[in-house]
């Protein structure tokens, strides 16, 4: 073996056992789609086109994009978003946006968070819903959102279409996440149902826990969770890894209620559960449930404790 052959060969070894580095990328990452795909034209649209070029952001130039409200997409796991404005000949106008998720569940806990529950089915994608003048629908790993200019009838007519020539351009699908359909199905007064990943979306719900005691990582740190409105009830489920990270977090949670000076003298226990008045003299009922803590906030005046221990005891039996 001649010097350079001796060097070629004594690199080759080295390479193959030297162990990575922080400095080494490691595998690369598939690549994201390119959402211009998905954008329909003016051929797909019958009166709309398009106007200026589309715009791209990605990562954390979604707070360049969404002033104030990019923190919970990333809560659920943002990607990227395509965004593109549509008018027509008589210059009323739509904007779409196509959110690339980080998989499905994150797609569809940002749909229901952006979603009421009080607007009318839409016959495209997933659980397609319209309220007034904008449309969201989510499709495996993607969420969808047309606003129109106004509420006319042109502009409602014009979401519905470029929102069904979007569905036809994407092809991904899946299930909903298990814990979306935890709340009883005799429930037929549910009009919000939230598929939560932290606590912004929690917070969002119930202010009050955000002001006072909030549903943050330093309390009730959970790893997935699902929300309901039932008239004047909000009912959380939230799920952590283990039971007992569960029942840490629920200990964690009645000491901070106790030293909290709003509601410290308001706070009654008994083993796995207790509740607490809040600020705005809402009871706030708490469970301990296997590996998931339930939360009832009664808005009611006066409030009906055997009512809601009934409520969470139907809860964890259809969990069973």
């Amino acid at each position: 073996m001649n010097g350079r052959g001796f060097v070629s060969f004594v690199f080759f070894v080295m390479t193959a056992i030297v162990p990575r580095t922080s400095a080494d990328p490691g595998p690369v990452p598939e690549p994201q789609l390119d959402l211009r795909t998905v954008l329909p034209s003016s051929a797909d649209l019958r009166g709309w086109t398009p106007k200026d070029a589309p715009q791209i952001y990605r990562g954390d130039d979604l707070f360049l994009y969404i002033d104030g409200g990019a923190d919970v997409y990333h809560e659920y796991g943002f990607k990227q978003v395509i965004a593109q404005d549509y008018r027509d000949a008589n210059g009323r106008s739509v904007s779409l946006e196509v959110y690339e998720m980080a998989d499905i569940a994150a797609a569809y806990g940002m749909f229901t968070f952006k979603s009421s529950g009080k607007g009318r089915a839409a016959a495209v994608g997933q659980d397609g819903q319209v309220e007034d003048y904008y449309l969201n629908f989510w499709r495996g790993p993607y969420l969808v959102t047309a606003v129109g200019f106004d509420d006319s009838a042109e502009c409602r007519a014009g979401i519905e279409r470029i929102a069904a020539a979007v569905d036809g351009r994407l092809k991904a699908t899946g299930p909903r996440p298990k814990l979306a359909d935890v709340f009883p199905r005799e429930w037929t007064d549910v009009t919000r149902v939230v598929y939560l990943k932290g606590p912004l979306a929690a917070d969002n719900i119930y202010a009050y826990l955000n002001r006072y005691v909030s549903l943050s990582r330093d309390l009730f740190h959970f790893k997935e969770g699902a929300a309901a409105e039932r008239g004047l009830y909000k009912i959380f489920v939230l799920r952590y890894a283990t039971a007992a990270d569960a029942g840490q977090a629920f200990a964690k949670a009645e000491q901070t209620f106790r030293q909290n000076a709003a509601i410290g003298n308001d706070v009654q226990t008994k083993a796995g559960a207790y509740e607490a008045r809040d600020a705005k003299g809402n009871i706030l009922y708490a469970r301990l449930f296997e590996d998931r803590i339930h939360l009832v906030v009664d808005a009611n005046r006066p409030s009906d404790r055997t009512s809601v221990e009934a409520m969470l005891t139907r809860l964890e039996k259809s969990l069973r």
